[in-house]
């Protein structure tokens, strides 16, 4: 709980409650919400809930718990129609790894001024990206303390790994005027790298989707979708990325390898499947550690 001096009178029981009641307000609860078809939801407070991406069924949910607005901050594109559908309004400002910048925070300032409603921030996993992006909003919101916004963090689980989510809390500043000018789209597209990542997180998601509730997908398939999803990302950045982040292309082609990998493993072999899943998995985090902070 972060100390405030507060100058009081005889220290009544009333002021001492008013005192406790001041500090409570300026504290996030974070606790944990079932909501169907989204995982790790957090209750922030009254007006804040954050967790995963939902699933189109999810909408309806997070519209009775009072959710006003949709915020993703994930490089794939909200599903506007069903948002929309659900009478619910959608936001899209997509976060790096690195941090929360300048512009995206006078987004976030604007979208606390202008909402009053509830706010329901995702990213994919709701472990990182958005948690950060809860917690400016909270300090926005609330005017609380950026070592009180952290709890949000700590209680989704973000990773110590992403310095800049976690320096964008502890160095919190709020963007100076009104903010009106920032944008609030209803749905970006990306373009470029972030658009390939997005498409090789859709492909490898899918994997865990395969059995009789999807019929259309094949591990086989999904595995092919990888690699080629790889081999393009290779073609569009041959080694751009590496002049700014050392080491990128090398572990590219390890990414590249172990998809090639899991495209000639057999799916009927559970444990030459997995062997081969863990280590593209295990290339793809650590060239997410290296490269996305």
């Amino acid at each position: 709980m972060t100390t405030r001096t507060v100058a009081w009178g005889s220290g009544s029981v009333v002021e001492l409650l008013l005192l406790v009641l001041m500090l409570a307000v300026n504290e996030p609860r974070v606790v944990p919400v079932d909501v169907p078809g989204v995982t790790r939801v957090l209750r922030v407070d009254d007006h804040l809930l954050v967790g995963s991406k939902p699933s189109p069924e999810s909408y309806a949910a997070l519209k009775s718990l009072g959710v006003r607005v949709v915020l993703s901050v994930d490089g794939m594109s909200p599903e506007l129609e069903v948002i929309t559908a659900a009478g619910l309004r959608s936001v899209h400002l997509p976060l790096g790894y690195d941090g929360v910048p300048e512009a995206r925070l006078r987004s976030l300032k604007r979208l606390a001024r202008e909402e009053p409603g509830a706010i329901f921030v995702h990213c994919h996993l709701g472990r990182h990206r958005g948690p950060t992006a809860a917690a400016a909003l909270w300090m926005l919101r609330s005017g609380g303390a950026p070592e009180d916004a952290r709890r949000i963090l700590e209680h989704a689980g973000t990773s110590d790994a992403y310095a800049g989510l976690w320096a964008a809390v502890a160095d919190f500043n709020a963007p100076e005027g009104d903010c009106s000018e920032a944008s609030l789209p209803a749905r970006l597209q990306l373009e470029g790298v972030v658009a390939s990542m997005v498409r090789l997180q859709h492909d490898r998601d899918a994997l865990e989707l395969i059995g009789p509730k999807h019929p259309d997908l094949t591990a086989a398939h999904q595995a092919l979708l990888i690699e080629e999803g790889l081999r393009e990302l290779h073609r569009l950045d041959p080694g751009g990325n590496a002049v700014r982040s050392k080491g990128w292309t090398t572990d590219l082609t390890a990414a590249l390898e172990a998809a090639g990998l899991l495209r000639a493993a057999d799916p009927a072999d559970p444990v030459a499947w997995s062997t081969a899943l863990d280590r593209l998995d295990a290339t793809c985090t650590a060239c997410h550690v290296r490269h996305r902070n």
